[in-house]
């Protein structure tokens, strides 16, 4: 048994090794952490397995159809919404890499420096009142990002580390080469319709946005999970800064089964899905993508902790939901 798990843990880096490598940014590896360094930022990934899942809420959870339910658990206030349910089945058939953090400030200005698209490098900080800002953003999350900008952000960090992006726009991998999207966005009335443009490349090996199932799949633990209400606890204080007015560094707080920090509370984390309501059919390696409003987890309002809490995101001047952060994922097969 020791001797197959060393084959295992070995066969894991010799993969990685081979799929990553560039020149001078080689990622560093154990069998579970992915460590990666881009002048001067570090950021690490954690290795999430394939597997299955029950994803959602039981539809019986919900007392009345009509509005939140929400209750008190030890003390904390949890929301169930229909939007949450059905429960399903969901398989995910192919391992992936999860970011440990959501994307920082300093890795994110530092990717997005210099970029072509109307995007600033430095999103606002978020703190009380929106009145200051913090002396050290290295370990604070983005809050102001839109999904848009993400796109951006993935395909430059796979070109700096010599990977392949996964997003293009008529054909074109480059960000730089696909001109203003924030003045496209903002110029037009509903600017989620400019997503349609953007299509993503699953063959392709480099950073990319989160499924809305690979994200809920991760904040269970992944086959490690011991199904907790939040994402590695059943006490929400032990994860997050309950009914905190603003953001707070990663790593902070107990991380879950994978060793994946805040994925309740903290930033709400913008996924690559589109809004859909769930049905209770088996879905594989489940993807919905398109134009229109994009799901959100991980939130932190005050009745979204709950580790099956969903949430809408509009971008530019109509978001539903403010102080969107993002964490990243990376195909291992």
């Amino acid at each position: 048994m020791k001797i197959k798990k060393l084959l295992c843990c070995i066969t894991i880096f010799i993969s990685v090794i081979f799929l990553y490598s560039c020149d001078n940014t080689d990622p560093i590896t154990d069998n579970n952490t992915l460590s990666f360094e881009f002048d001067g930022i570090k950021f690490n990934m954690k290795y999430v397995e394939h597997g299955s899942f029950v994803m959602g809420e039981a539809a019986e959870d919900v007392v009345n159809l009509d509005t939140c339910y929400r209750y008190t658990l030890n003390d904390v206030l949890v929301g169930i919404d229909p939007f949450d349910t059905p429960e399903h089945e969901v398989v995910l058939t192919k391992d992936y890499w999860i970011g440990e953090t959501e994307v920082t400030q300093a890795l994110y200005k530092v990717i997005m420096e210099g970029n072509k698209n109307g995007f600033s490098s430095t999103p606002s900080f978020y703190s009380v009142n929106e009145q200051g800002t913090y002396k050290d953003p290295h370990n604070w999350p983005v809050d102001r990002v839109s999904w848009i900008s993400m796109m951006v952000f993935c395909n430059r960090l796979s070109i700096k580390l010599g990977m392949e992006p996964v997003y293009s726009i008529d054909g074109i991998y480059n960000p730089d080469e696909w001109g203003d999207l924030e003045a496209k966005i903002t110029n037009i009335l509903r600017p989620y319709d400019a997503y349609i443009l953007v299509k993503m490349d699953l063959n392709k090996k480099g950073f990319r946005l989160p499924t809305e199932a690979e994200w809920e799949y991760a904040a269970r633990g992944g086959n490690k999970t011991s199904y907790k209400t939040y994402s590695g606890s059943n006490n929400v204080f032990e994860v997050c800064n309950y009914f905190s007015e603003t953001t707070y560094p990663v790593r902070s707080k107990k991380p879950n089964e994978l060793g994946i920090y805040d994925m309740t509370g903290n930033v709400s984390e913008l996924c690559y899905d589109l809004v859909r309501k769930y049905t209770e059919e088996l879905a594989i390696d489940p993807v919905h993508a398109g134009a229109g409003e994009h799901i959100v987890r991980g939130q932190i309002r005050d009745d979204f902790y709950h580790i099956t809490s969903r949430g809408i995101f509009l971008d530019n001047a109509r978001t539903y939901v403010h102080c969107c952060g993002a964490r990243i994922v990376l195909q291992n097969n």
